[in-house]
């Protein structure tokens, strides 16, 4: 579940945390997942190091808990991460089902080289 300021309430959120300065950039790998994972705790203001973040907790429900709003602050997150449009008709539970089903989208999404 979400807080009103929609971060994740402490019940379910992915642990250990370990809070970060918000001024704090998230650092990050270079790997798709690991960009999704800190476009969502930039988005988002979690304060958590992306690095706790399992790349298969389910985002919606238990696990992160994120709702309808953060599911969307989460797309324009992605949008801008990697330059790419994610069609209305793909946002749905399947897409948000965790880290790896976001980047397989994300992945077909990419421009082949």
């Amino acid at each position: 579940m979400s807080t009103m300021d929609g971060n994740p309430s402490a019940h379910g959120a992915a642990s250990p945390h370990r809070r970060i300065p918000e001024a704090e950039e998230p650092q990050t790998g270079h790997s798709i997942e690991d960009r999704i994972k800190g476009a969502l705790v930039k988005s988002l203001r979690l304060g958590l190091d992306p690095a706790v973040i399992p790349n298969d907790i389910p985002l919606i429900g238990k696990g992160l808990g994120l709702d309808s709003v953060s599911i969307l602050q989460l797309v324009g997150a992605v949008e801008e991460a990697f330059g790419i449009t994610v069609d209305d008709t793909d946002i749905n539970r399947d897409l948000f089902q965790s880290i790896n089903s976001v980047a397989a989208y994300v992945r077909k999404k990419l421009p082949t080289e």
